[in-house]
């Protein structure tokens, strides 16, 4: 997200509440990420356009939207408005918003910024009240009135009227008047009524009964007073009464109901706290209806962690309109745990009597126990699925159409609801050169089903490689014994195929491995003969004849066929060892070595081998102390003169030979002054017959001795790692297991 500009950094951290900037021409430039997360709209979706043209609608107030332009257009500061736009999902938003200006040093505009707050769910609740208003007018429940306090004159709309059962042109009654339209038990709630407007009351509310040509209608009223003038609402609650009645005329027919539905009712009066229970049936927890008379000791027998549920559900009866379900557990008179399904509703207090709680309750504890014993066995059932990777099918012989579980879905990489396939379909999913085999298997099958064993084919799932799936059935039969379907699962095999292959290959390489090995061995062996007979005839040429010295040709041709041999016989020798270390045929007999005590044997087999010149090059730097190390002697002697001797080949300069200690491991550190390897180089140099480029030049080598180091070093149990640049030189450290004293394995 691009930087603000310095004047406006101060929005960057300001957190619940959209801020989008603009330049001076109310193109976007920057929004928060609050003001992504409310709308959907990234930066990008908006960057380089005005805010509101994508973020307005049809539904947008015009007024508000030409304030807005207005402001933007004459680079003014923009009061607070509401404006209703879209979120990207196309949702509605309204949005208090400011759009101030931003100018510079000079007083030229720059940029305009905008902090957005949401009040969209303070605007649709407003909307739905007025909404639920419009309606109770609509259906002639709820009317307004106004009456003045000095004069008694009043002005009722035509909901008022139609409650009371007046025509459009008569006026409204007088309080006197109104008096005598009501029941005799409601007259006293009228007279309480004046009571309180003589007495100045600033608000109240009365209930009635109003005897009309249209029938009784029991009526609630709510006022307050402003000045001289009270103004109110009349609410029509007669069809609240008769749906009260006709509750009380349900309950009566459902506790006739109960003795045959197995059902418990209840009535709870709110005031005592009594709970009164159906007689006839016996309570759900092994009491009956004297032994637990109130809702104390009703909850009592609740569950500690379901207690507070029920509390909520007894309150929400009382609070709101509508049923109340709730399942909970309770102990019965035994301590076992009983789980029981009630629906409750509430009724309020009317003409004095007290608000009650009516509901009903089912044991369900065996329908409960049944549900949790298949969700363990579906759950071991998946933890194995899972495990084996594997999902479970059924295919309906009649109708030709697999039915896969959601783990067999996800196993094909399918989506979508409905888990069902045409057989063609699934055919369509294997891999080609398995789908012809598995046609003619899907026949066999629909000809002799109780045949059916485990075959595995490949499923392309859009991956690069396909999906191996091994697949196992048994035989579904109906009522009648015939076979209807074939249920099974089908595994992912793919790790077990390939896992197979490997070995395969890896026993075939290792064939490979042990043939070139016998077959260098063998070649080994069969030059050595004749090249040690080459080798001594060039001995015998450099010897003096009767003390006379040979001719300086003769004896230079001699030395340089002895030197060849030399050659040859290394090369024959790090051939046959690398062989025979890929064949795992090389063995080695690790002992404790002292590092200082390897390092001066190296320089001194060097000197013997190269003369007193290349040992002169050395210098070596044991670490403090006895270091000992865990390896073969003849094996790490071979490696570090193999490095040592790369480090004189290649670098004019001293080369350092280091013994360090890093925690259990002992690092034998050649290090030389060359003109360093690169990254790739290195990479390189561990590989057989390469030369990095070197071939032709002065310096023999056969490109074997650094691949045949590490696996050397490999073998006990070490490494070969290289710190190489171009122009600083390189540094290859033989890295091997420490030993603590002798004779002690790392």
């Amino acid at each position: 997200m691009p930087e603000l500009p310095e004047a406006l950094r101060w929005l960057g951290p300001l957190a619940g509440h959209g801020v989008v900037v603009t330049d001076a021409c109310g193109r976007t430039v920057w929004v928060n990420k609050f003001f992504s997360r409310s709308t959907g709209y990234s930066l990008d979706d908006l960057r380089g356009l005005a805010p509101g043209a994508v973020l307005q609608c049809p539904g947008t107030d015009p007024e508000a939207r030409q304030k807005l332009g207005l402001a933007v257009r004459g680079g003014q500061t923009c009061e607070p408005i509401e404006i209703l736009n879209r979120t990207k999902e196309g949702h509605p938003l309204w949005l208090l918003l400011d759009v101030v200006p931003v100018r510079d040093g000079e007083g030229r505009l720059t940029h305009f910024y905008s902090i957005q707050t949401d009040v969209t769910e303070r605007r649709l609740a407003e909307e739905g009240w007025r909404g639920r208003v419009d309606l109770l007018r609509d259906l002639g429940v709820l009317g307004f009135w106004q009456r003045k306090v000095a004069s008694g004159e009043a002005d009722w709309d035509g909901v008022c009227r139609q409650i009371w059962g007046l025509a459009a042109d008569e006026p409204a009654p007088s309080l006197d008047a109104a008096y005598l339209r009501l029941t005799p038990e409601s007259r006293s709630a009228l007279r309480a009524y004046k009571s309180g407007l003589d007495e100045g009351a600033a608000r109240g509310e009365v209930e009635y009964t109003l005897n009309t040509t249209n029938g009784t209608r029991h009526v609630r009223s709510l006022w307050h007073r402003r000045g001289d003038i009270r103004t109110g609402v009349m609410l029509d609650l007669t069809s609240q009464h008769q749906l009260d009645s006709a509750n009380e005329r349900l309950l009566q027919t459902l506790n006739m109901a109960a003795p045959a539905a197995n059902l418990v009712f209840w009535r709870h009066r709110v005031s005592t706290g009594v709970v009164h229970w159906l007689p006839e049936v016996s309570h759900p927890l092994g009491f009956d209806g004297q032994e637990i008379c109130d809702a104390d000791r009703s909850l009592a027998c609740v569950l500690p962690e379901d207690r507070a549920a029920v509390a909520a559900a007894r309150e929400s009866a009382l609070r709101q309109d509508g049923v109340i379900e709730l399942e909970y557990r309770a102990r019965d008179r035994s301590g076992r745990v009983r789980h029981l399904l009630t629906r409750r509703i509430g009724l309020p207090g009317a003409g004095g009597e007290d608000a009650e709680i009516i509901g009903v309750v089912v044991d369900v504890t065996t329908q409960r126990e049944r549900e949790l014993a298949l969700r363990r066995q579906d759950a071991l059932q998946s933890l194995a699925l899972r495990a084996l990777r594997a999902g479970t099918f059924r295919l309906d012989l009649v109708r030709g159409e697999f039915e896969f579980d959601s783990a067999m879905w996800a196993l094909y990489r399918l989506t979508g609801p409905v888990r069902r396939l045409k057989e063609e379909q699934w055919l369509q999913l294997i891999d080609e050169s398995d789908q012809a085999r598995m046609r003619a298997h899907l026949a066999r099958l629909k000809m002799l089903p109780n045949a059916a064993q485990a075959i595995r084919f490949r499923v392309n799932t859009g991956d690069s490689s396909p999906l191996w799936l091994e697949a196992e059935r048994v035989v579904e039969y109906d009522s009648r014994g015939q076979v209807v379907a074939l249920v099974g699962t089908h595994r992912d095999v793919t790790a077990d195929v390939a896992a197979a292959e490997h070995a395969r290959k890896l026993a075939d390489a290792q064939l490979v491995a042990r043939t070139r090995a016998e077959f260098l061995a063998t070649l080994a062996h069969e030059l050595r003969s004749p090249l040690g007979a080459v080798m001594g005839f060039a001995q015998l040429l450099q010897l003096e004849r009767d003390g006379q010295s040979l001719d300086t040709r003769v004896a230079s041709a001699a030395a340089h066929i002895r030197n060849a041999g030399e050659m040859m016989l290394s090369l024959l020798d790090d051939l046959r060892d690398l062989s025979a270390a890929d064949a795992g045929a090389l063995t080695c007999e690790p002992e404790s070595l002292d590092a200082a005590e390897l390092l001066h044997e190296a320089a001194t087999w060097l000197s013997q081998s190269h003369g007193a010149a290349a040992a002169a090059r050395l210098q070596i730097h044991p670490a403090e102390g006895i270091v000992l190390l865990w390896a073969d002697r003849i094996r790490t002697r071979q490696i570090l003169l193999n490095l040592i001797t790369n480090a004189l080949k290649y670098s004019d300069g001293v080369v350092h030979l280091h013994a360090l200690v890093q925690a259990s491991r002992v690092c034998l550190a050649v290090q030389d002054a060359g003109p360093g390897l690169t990254p790739a180089d290195v990479a390189r140099a561990f590989q057989p017959f390469e030369r990095l480029g070197r071939q032709g030049k002065d310096q023999f080598g056969s490109g074997l001795g650094l691949p045949l180091c590490q696996r050397l070093a490999r073998m006990m149990a070490g490494e070969i790692e290289v710190d190489s640049a171009p122009g600083r030189g390189s540094t290859f450290t033989l890295v091997l297991p420490a030993a603590q004293r002798a004779h002690d394995a790392p």
